[in-house]
């Protein structure tokens, strides 16, 4: 599974591209989200600027749902989130997608990894894998996919992360 980076405005606004959001306030995710900061700042740097240049303000919101709602409710001028927590928000409330518009979605990215601590023992990290890989096929087990907005989980290989590895070395290399 992939998901994009989103930029998000609301739905009235006079904003339909990203350089739309020039003077105005934007709100970024997290300092170590790809689709909340790295995304957005890789559309900075092909513009040669900086938030504080480019942007009337900015903020972190440590959170994509919060972003979201910050432009649904036009606290906000624009957001950088993640496709998948906002397909989530928007199938869980319908409403909020009357209230936003999609102004730029960046290339698809590998989804998220999920991760376990070295120290945990081997086979404890081999039956969570194994509950993780199987779970679509039993009745529970997709009803908690369905209810996550999840199809199934599948193991990939380390190189699907290259391009965020890219981006995030990209950020560093221009100061960021």
């Amino acid at each position: 599974e992939y998901y994009h980076s989103l930029i998000i405005v609301p739905e009235n606004s006079d904003t339909y591209s990203f350089d739309d959001l020039k003077d105005k306030s934007f709100a970024f995710v997290d300092p170590l989200s790809n689709s909340g900061r790295y995304y957005p700042l890789s559309l900075l740097i092909e513009r040669a600027t900086d938030p504080s240049r480019f942007f009337s303000s900015h903020t972190y919101t440590y959170s994509h749902s919060s972003s979201i709602e910050m432009v649904a409710s036009g606290d906000i001028a624009g957001a950088a989130v993640d496709s998948l927590v906002f397909s989530y928000m928007v199938k869980k409330n319908p409403v909020l997608r009357k209230q936003i518009r999609i102004i730029d979605k960046s290339p698809p990215y590998a989804t998220p990894p999920i991760i376990a601590l070295d120290t945990l023992d081997d086979g404890i990290k081999h039956k969570v894998k194994q509950v993780l890989l199987t779970m679509h096929k039993t009745i529970r087990g997709k009803e908690i996919l369905d209810e996550l907005g999840i199809e199934r989980f599948d193991s990939i290989e380390d190189k699907q992360y290259d391009s965020v590895r890219r981006l995030k070395t990209e950020i560093i290399e221009n100061g960021f």
